[in-house]
C-alpha cells in the first residue's frame, strides 16, 4: 500500500517519473520496504519513534486533533480541500476516519469544505448525510459576473461585455481573463489555450488527453462516434466510458455532448494549434456520417428526405465537411441544394447576412427565405427539418464563415 501510494504521488509531482516507475515491480518493492521497516525497528529502541516511522498517520493524527481541540476553544476552524477528484485518492479515507473518531474526538466546531468536479461517493459518505450540505456550482449569473469584474476594477462597458462573452460567465474563465487586468475590449485575450490546459491538467494518459480534445468536434457523442476518432487498436468502449465520466460531458436525451462553453474553447484551441489536424479530423468524421447514411440502404431520393435518421446523418456529414473546407464545401453544398429544389420551382435567397463561428451551427435567421419564381416566399425557419441543410448552406455562403 505504501509502495503503491508513493508511486502515484511521485508520478504526479516528479516530471517524467511515470516512464520509469511503470517498470517497477510494486510487489517486490513492497517486500523490500517491509524488510526496511523491520531493520529500522531493530535499530531504533525508542517505542514512540518506532511507532512514528511505521504508522505515521495513526501516530500523528491524534496529536493533530489534540492541537485542534486546544485551538478550537473559541473560534470555528474551517478546512478547505480543493481539487478533490485528485486529492481525494489520498485524503478521502483519512477525512472519513477523522470524522468517525478513529483517531480521537474531532472538535465540534470544525467545518470541512470539500470541492471537486464530481460528487462524493455516496457508498462512502452516506453515513454523514445529515451533517452535509451539497452546493452545486453553476456559471455565474449576469449580475454576479459583473459584480466580480467590478471588484477586480474592470468597469469599461465594452471590456466587460467582451469578457462575459468569451467566458460564458464560467468562474474559472472569468478569473483567467480578469487576471490580465484588461482596460479595453481589444486587450482582452482569448483564454482558450489557458482554459483548455486547466481542464486537461490532471489527464496524464496521452490517448485520453487527445480524445478529450478531439471529441469536442462532433456535436453528438456516442460510442460509435468516439470509435471513429480512435486508432483501430484502441479500446473504444473503455475510452467512451471514461469520456462520459468527465465533468464537461453530460448525457442528453439520446446522446452525450460537451458543455457548450467548454466545447467552444476546445474548438478554438484545436483550430489555432493545427489547421491540418483540424481539417483531417473533420474529414474523418464526415466520412463516418456518410458511411452511416449509406448503410441505411435508402436509395430513392424522396424516401431519403422523408427518413429522419438519413437527414440527421447528412446534416452532420455536411457540417463537418464545411468545417474542414468552408469556402470549397459551402459552394458545393449550395449548388447541390439549388439543383435539388429547382424542379420544385424554388430557389434560396438571403435577406439578412450573418457570420458564424467555426464549430457553430447557428439558428436560421428570419432573413433566410425560400422563394418561388413568381415572387412568393416563406421563412425558411417555418419549413421544418427538411430545409436545415439548405439553411446551413445559405449561412455558410457568407464570406466571414
Amino acid at each position: 500500500m505504501i509502495a503503491k501510494g508513493g508511486k502515484e504521488l511521485t508520478k504526479q509531482f516528479v516530471p517524467g517519473s511515470g516512464l520509469l516507475l511503470d517498470q517497477v515491480d510494486m510487489g517486490l518493492l513492497g517486500d523490500q520496504i517491509g524488510e526496511l521497516a523491520s531493520f529500522v525497528k531493530k535499530k531504533i529502541t525508542n517505542k514512540d519513534e518506532v511507532q512514528l516511522l511505521l504508522e505515521p498517520v495513526e501516530t500523528l493524527t491524534p496529536l493533530f486533533l489534540e492541537g485542534l481541540r486546544e485551538y478550537a476553544a473559541k473560534p470555528r476552524i474551517c478546512f478547505f480541500f480543493d481539487t478533490f477528484e485528485e486529492t481525494g485518492r489520498y485524503l478521502d479515507e483519512w477525512i472519513r476516519n477523522l470524522l468517525e473518531g478513529k483517531y480521537g474526538d474531532a472538535p465540534e466546531n470544525l467545518l470541512l469544505t470539500i470541492s471537486g468536479r464530481e460528487p462524493l461517493n455516496p457508498d462512502h459518505w452516506a453515513a454523514f448525510g445529515d451533517a452535509m450540505s451539497v452546493i452545486p456550482l453553476e456559471a455565474f449569473s449576469d449580475m454576479e459576473a459583473r459584480s466580480y469584474l467590478e471588484r477586480k476594477q474592470i468597469t469599461d462597458a465594452a471590456t466587460v461585455e467582451t469578457i462575459l462573452h468569451l467566458s460564458g460567465r464560467l468562474p474559472v474563465l472569468l478569473e483567467i481573463l480578469a487576471e490580465a487586468a484588461p482596460n479595453t475590449a481589444d486587450s482582452v485575450a482569448d483564454p482558450c489555450d489557458t482554459a483548455v490546459e486547466r481542464f486537461l491538467k490532471w489527464i496524464k494518459d496521452p490517448q485520453q488527453r487527445n480524445l478529450a480534445l478531439y471529441a469536442a468536434l462532433p456535436r453528438y457523442l456516442n460510442q460509435d462516434v468516439v470509435k471513429s476518432l480512435l486508432p483501430p487498436d484502441a479500446d473504444a468502449g473503455a475510452l467512451f466510458q471514461w469520456l462520459c465520466n468527465q465533468p464537461f460531458v453530460s448525457r442528453r436525451e439520446d446522446h452525450w455532448a460537451y458543455h457548450g462553453v467548454v466545447r467552444d474553447l476546445m474548438l478554438r484551441y484545436l483550430r489555432q494549434v493545427s489547421l491540418e489536424t483540424w481539417k483531417g479530423t473533420n474529414e474523418k468524421l464526415a466520412a463516418y456520417y456518410a458511411q452511416q447514411a449509406t448503410a441505411l440502404g435508402i436509395e430513392e431520393k424522396e424516401a431519403q428526405w422523408r427518413d429522419e435518421t438519413w437527414r440527421g446523418f447528412q446534416l452532420e456529414y455536411h457540417y463537418h465537411q464545411l468545417l474542414a473546407s468552408p469556402k470549397k464545401r459551402c459552394l458545393e453544398l449550395f449548388g447541390r441544394l439549388r439543383r435539388h429544389f429547382a424542379p420544385c420551382g424554388m430557389m434560396p435567397c438571403l435577406g439578412a447576412k450573418r457570420s458564424i463561428r467555426p464549430g457553430k451551427l447557428p439558428k436560421i435567421p428570419s432573413g433566410a427565405r425560400v422563394c418561388e419564381r413568381d415572387g412568393r416566399s416563406w421563412p425558411l425557419r417555418s419549413m421544418g427539418h427538411k430545409f436545415q441543410l439548405l439553411g446551413l448552406a445559405i449561412l455558410s455562403s457568407h464570406p466571414e464563415f
